[in-house]
């Protein structure tokens, strides 16, 4: 099931989104859940009072009652894994939305053409998520902890230990507090075989970087999902590379 808001104060727009909706669920026969929010407030108050969390948010940039921007950083504030989608008239703000980590930008002209596609690779991203939903468990350390893999950022040698930088977990907009690393008594090699080559790649010989959360690269650098920069080395750039372009390849 796919459960979809959408954040639009133009009828015609409504009308026109939800008969897009409409006939993907006729034709793919997946169950879509609508809900219009003619004001972005109506949505946060949804939110906040009734932890109401859609799969997908479709937001129309020219939303006039708040700025997109405030929108989109309550959003993300609230749940940094929903599904946000951009409709705009042009490109303009496209790469202004990066900040917060969009699932697609597109063009209003475009919508009908566009959006089934998105709302196919979502539904291909989840079912691939849920099978591959595990943990990982440090069973060596002062405090033992399991993991959830598509937590860990990225994986650094410290001497003989291997230190796991977690990404935070939040809940109703809330970080909650706990260390952001983790060390483990392992070499990176033997995180690697464990953690599974398919998920993490080598960026130099002490950092192991977890794909899931590779926004870019650029140069020697590679750019993750919550800001971090980590340094690569050229020699394993061809293959860091080929892996981002396969893992992509779902969400395409």
């Amino acid at each position: 099931m796919l459960d979809i808001a959408i954040v639009e104060d133009r009828e015609a727009e409504e009308v026109r989104i939800r008969k897009c909706l409409n006939d993907y669920e006729k034709e793919k026969g997946t169950l879509v859940k609508i809900r219009v929010f003619d004001k972005g407030r109506n949505l946060f108050y949804e939110m906040e009072e009734s932890e109401y969390r859609p799969t997908v948010l479709l937001l129309d940039i020219q939303i006039s009652d708040m700025s997109w921007i405030e929108i989109a950083r309550k959003v993300r504030g609230i749940d940094e894994n929903m599904h946000l989608i951009f409709v705009a008239h042009s490109d303009r703000y496209a790469k202004d939305t990066i900040e917060y980590s969009p699932f697609r930008y597109i063009i209003q002209a475009e919508l009908l053409k566009e959006l089934p596609l998105a709302l196919l690779a979502i539904e291909e991203k989840m079912e691939w998520e849920n099978r591959n939903l595990d943990f990982y468990v440090v069973s060596d350390a002062k405090h033992p902890e399991r993991i959830r893999t598509n937590d860990i950022l990225y994986v650094e040698k410290d001497g003989k230990n291997a230190v796991i930088a977690k990404r935070p977990r939040r809940r109703e907009g809330i970080t909650f507090q706990g260390s952001l690393f983790s060390k483990t008594r392992k070499s990176l090699e033997t995180m690697y075989e464990e953690l599974g080559s398919d998920q993490f790649a080598f960026i130099d010989r002490s950092v192991l970087v977890n794909l899931n959360h590779v926004m870019g690269v650029e140069n020697d650098r590679v750019f993750l999902r919550d800001g971090t920069v980590l340094q690569a080395c050229p020699i394993r750039m061809k293959e860091l590379k080929e892996k981002i372009r396969e893992m992509w390849k779902v969400y395409a």
